[in-house]
């Protein structure tokens, strides 16, 4: 019972499972949503990502971009070696290449976190940013681009200062909501 996420993109027809165990792979599943039906499983390339049995150095959340061509996996803690969160990317018009690395906190702080992702409104994935050493867990980061491969999708850990602490949540809201302010 170490499951983390499952995320579902009806534009790529696939689904998504994965664990808070690193060594535990993640999976993805095709999906018929006209039947319901789950089919033709595989482990997502390059995952596991790590050896270790503890729960949290695994995946804590994923999401697909909005036109359904990749998938991103946020990695809370690298246990090996240690160090702080990555995001990953994995294109799924690529189905043999190992998932990519597009965001890492750069440091070997494990202390240095991401969590959940989650798309907003404006096509854009949002994404948790604790640095819980400086006590600084005020970020929304943001990856601006993410139906762009690789770097391309410019993934930001300082995108959005929410101008107050979040408090120690450890996920977004299931829903993003956006209100506008012009006319």
């Amino acid at each position: 019972n170490s499951s983390m996420s499952i995320k579902f993109s009806q534009l790529a027809g696939k689904l998504c499972y994965t664990s808070v165990v690193e060594q535990e792979p993640a999976y993805l599943i095709d999906f018929n949503s006209s039947t319901g039906v789950l089919s033709g499983a595989i482990v997502l390339p390059g995952t596991p990502i790590g050896i270790c049995t503890n729960i949290y150095n695994g995946w804590h959340d994923v999401e697909f971009s909005p036109n359904g061509s990749k998938l991103y996996l946020s990695k809370y803690r690298m246990s090996t070696p240690a160090g702080g969160g990555q995001i990953f990317q994995y294109d799924l018009s690529l189905p043999a290449n190992n998932i990519v690395s597009v965001f890492s906190t750069g440091s070997t702080d494990i202390q240095k976190t991401f969590t959940g992702l989650r798309t907003g409104p404006d096509g854009k994935i949002y994404f948790q940013y604790f640095n819980t050493t400086t006590g600084d867990d005020r970020w929304l980061g943001v990856i601006s681009n993410p139906n762009n491969a690789g770097s391309a999708c410019n993934a930001n850990g300082s995108g959005l200062n929410l101008g107050m602490s979040q408090s120690g949540s450890c996920r977004l809201p299931l829903c993003l909501y956006y209100c506008s302010t012009e006319g």
